[in-house]
């Protein structure tokens, strides 16, 4: 459960491959293609839950993007119904000492989320969403969780990041390991930096493989990573690959996609490299209003 520091950095990291890929972006032609507007939609309640926030989609003029959206969806409405069944069990394994109530699914509040935290990015080939939540159980304790998913356009199949930018597993995930590591360790946001004894990081989050590294976003600003809670210390920080490593680092494949991306995280031109607590102090509103690529 979350208590603490959670921090967001935005650092040069690189990110690794896998062998499988469920569908590969294709771009489409800029001069024939239109529009393409990112829109926010309310998530749907659900029993045993109090929800609040919204859900990217995507919408335009010409081109049926319904699968598109539906894939989306699903991605949010898995994570949400997934959250709704801990919280059922919890319920039914305390019956006896009489708890009750609600759990909580909060997408990206603002009060707890600082801009920053959902990242977007939207090419002519795919739409990649990381959306920050906050689950409770009805008892009460908080923990932080991602929504992400890749989509091609106008398919609606899924997309492996990993694979569609880099070509070695392996080497790439050891890569991910050391660096996300180092970074985290000898970063300010690191609280053991000035807590000491009086907190622990979980090296094992930090363990090169896809589990630790599924949270993921292709923006403008690079690739985003999200780690959960209690992953490597007790919060959930979000990392950014700069782009520019990325271009070093991934196939010529891979920098097509880098080239073609746009967006990045909300309201991304503030400094959003800061400590994030559990308080309403300093925290901005996230802008709920769509954004436009030309595709």
């Amino acid at each position: 459960m979350r208590g603490g520091i959670w921090p967001v950095l935005f650092v040069s990291l690189v990110v690794a491959s896998s062998s499988f890929v469920v569908a590969s972006p294709t771009p489409a032609s800029a001069e024939s293609s239109p529009t393409v507007t990112v829109s926010e939609r309310p998530i749907p309640s659900m029993s045993h839950l109090i929800t609040s926030g919204s859900f990217p989609q995507l919408s335009s003029r010409r081109v049926n993007l319904s699968a598109v959206n539906q894939t989306l969806w699903a991605a949010l409405l898995d994570s949400e119904r997934a959250w709704q069944a801990a919280v059922i069990k919890r319920l039914h394994g305390s019956r006896g000492s009489g708890a009750a109530g609600k759990g909580q699914y909060l997408v990206a509040p603002a009060n707890f989320f600082p801009r920053g935290y959902t990242v977007i990015g939207l090419s002519s080939g795919f739409v990649s969403v990381l959306v920050p939540v906050l689950e409770s159980y009805p008892e009460g304790g908080t923990g932080g969780s991602w929504v992400e998913a890749t989509v091609g356009i106008p398919s609606g199949r899924p997309i492996d990041l990993v694979s569609a930018l880099f070509s070695s597993p392996s080497v790439g995930l050891s890569f991910l390991a050391r660096t996300t590591k180092r970074l985290f360790l000898t970063s300010k946001l690191n609280p053991c930096r000035s807590l000491a004894s009086a907190c622990a990081i979980n090296l094992e989050g930090f363990a090169p493989n896809r589990a630790n590294f599924s949270n993921i976003a292709l923006s403008a600003h690079g690739l985003s990573v999200g780690f959960f809670d209690g992953q490597v210390d007790n919060g959930d920080p979000l990392v950014t690959a700069s782009s520019a490593l990325l271009k070093k680092s991934v196939t010529s494949s891979g920098n097509k996609l880098l080239k073609e991306v746009t967006g990045g995280p909300r309201e991304s031109g503030e400094d959003t490299s800061q400590d994030h607590e559990h308080s309403d102090h300093g925290r901005s509103r996230r802008d709920g209003g769509g954004h436009d690529a030309d595709l």
